[in-house]
């Protein structure tokens, strides 16, 4: 399994992954070279900062990369979880969307 591989399973199954993740749990050393690699090749990734306390104190921001949700896994209607408008009789549409 490639590096970019091990990335996107460590994602998808964690929800997201960070430098030193990568480095302890994957021995990729330099993930941000990696997500440009995959961006590269059409991945949408996000990055997001989280903040981190270190054991001295000091308050430090990671990047988290992980993968962007496509437009149709958005869509409430496209993943089924509200039932499309025309199936709905005036009455249930009403009591839905109000």
């Amino acid at each position: 399994m490639s590096q970019h591989d091990r990335i996107i399973a460590y994602m998808k199954n964690r929800g997201g992954i960070t430098v030193l993740e990568a480095a302890k749990e994957l021995n990729i050393f330099y993930l941000p070279r990696r997500i440009s690699d995959l961006e590269a090749r059409g991945i949408k990734i996000k990055r997001t900062d989280r903040k981190i306390i270190t054991s001295s104190g000091k308050l430090l921001t990671i990047k988290v990369y992980s993968l962007q949700p496509k437009a149709e896994e958005m869509n409430p209607l496209a993943n089924g979880l509200l039932p499309k408008p025309e199936l709905l009789t005036k009455e249930k549409q009403m009591k839905l969307f109000s």
